[in-house]
């Protein structure tokens, strides 16, 4: 029986054949894109961790390592939008991402794959398939205005921090009333909202990591000093 053979930008997995580091990287060079994993706002699916895992907990925690069981991303490029509704990413801060490996990414699609945590806190998506090159261009060609693609990886590498624009986190913060609403009537509990995150404070907060944010047109990577723009060679290499 003849045997199935991958071409020479794929490797075999367990189950199916998956793009090689390479080849991806080729991809986000190709595109000036990045693989992000985003600070949620608002926080989406997954386990409601509450306050003990908001920014920069969360990401600080995928930073750490205690994320191999796997991650919800976007790839993103200049000119996607990061506020409103209508947007190509769930958050606007996030940490840049690398494969180990070819078995390191799971899923792709160009629009939200519904991906969850199981009862082990595993990232799982409904099934596993073979990923083409054609795949992952298809997440961003494929990507309808004003939606976010998602791709799903474990084992992987953290290559810096990306803030996109406006740099908004969630926060928990306390409701308020109309002044009519008598005390009793006033709920305590802590509500979702939003706020921004200057750059003085991912310097302080993610010290020795790049930070990186798009323009117009490229890649910046941001300094205490000023900007500079890089290419996508200097992330994702040869």
């Amino acid at each position: 029986m003849l045997r199935r053979r991958a071409p020479d930008n794929f490797a075999r997995g367990k189950m199916s054949f998956r793009p090689t580091p390479a080849a991806v990287h080729a991809f986000l060079r190709g595109r000036n894109a990045l693989l992000v994993h985003f600070s949620g706002s608002p926080k989406g699916a997954g386990r409601d961790r509450g306050a003990d895992h908001l920014f920069p907990k969360d990401l600080l925690h995928v930073i750490a390592g205690r994320a191999s069981s796997g991650l919800s991303c976007s790839v993103v490029r200049p000119g996607d939008v990061f506020r409103g509704f209508a947007r190509n990413a769930t958050g606007a801060i996030g940490v840049v991402l690398d494969l180990r490996s070819a078995e390191s990414l799971i899923a792709v699609s160009p629009s939200d794959l519904g991906s969850g945590e199981d009862a082990a806190g595993n990232r799982v998506v409904s099934h596993e398939r073979d990923i083409t090159l054609g795949d992952l261009e298809d997440t961003l060609d494929r990507r309808a205005n004003g939606d976010y693609n998602e791709w799903v990886v474990r084992d992987f590498r953290v290559r810096g921090v990306f803030a996109g624009s406006p740099p908004q986190v969630s926060v928990l913060v306390e409701p308020q009333f109309p002044e009519e609403v008598p005390d009793w009537m006033r709920e305590p509990t802590l509500v979702p909202g939003f706020r921004r995150v200057n750059e003085e404070e991912l310097f302080q907060t993610f010290p020795g990591l790049p930070l990186y944010t798009f323009s117009s047109t490229g890649i910046v990577r941001r300094t205490i000093d000023g900007a500079v723009v890089v290419s996508g060679a200097d992330i994702y290499p040869p």
